[in-house]
């Protein structure tokens, strides 16, 4: 058996998948919860209204980060943690990276896709 086939099969057995769940970050963790709340959709359509503008990617990245993260703060604090916008910004970020990714590159959900497969993972 050749190397690379022997990696994939051996990432892709039930052992190596328990790894995979169990080395998912605290952070990640959170974006993938954002990610299946309300918030999300209002971060989808902040991406969405701004995608044809005339700004850079990174003044747009700017714009939805900036809306986003009163918008986190305010969740968090309904929640009953009080936060300041330095303490989640990175966590922002990630969140707003991530819903992009999803919702509007064509390379990202492409290449992920087939990393996944490289993998053995679905």
């Amino acid at each position: 058996m050749k190397l690379p086939k022997f990696i994939a099969k051996l990432i892709g057995s039930k052992a190596a998948q328990g790894v995979v769940a169990v080395v998912v970050a605290d952070t990640t963790k959170v974006v993938a919860l954002l990610m299946a709340m309300p918030i999300a959709q209002v971060v989808r359509d902040d991406i969405r209204t701004i995608a044809n503008d005339s700004y850079s990617g990174q003044q747009k990245f700017d714009i939805v980060l900036g809306n986003t993260l009163p918008a986190l703060i305010d969740l968090l604090t309904g929640k009953g943690l009080a936060v300041a916008g330095g303490d989640v910004e990175d966590i922002a970020r990630a969140f707003v990276q991530a819903i992009y990714n999803d919702t509007m590159s064509t390379r990202a959900g492409s290449i992920a896709r087939r990393i996944l497969a490289l993998f053995g993972i679905q």
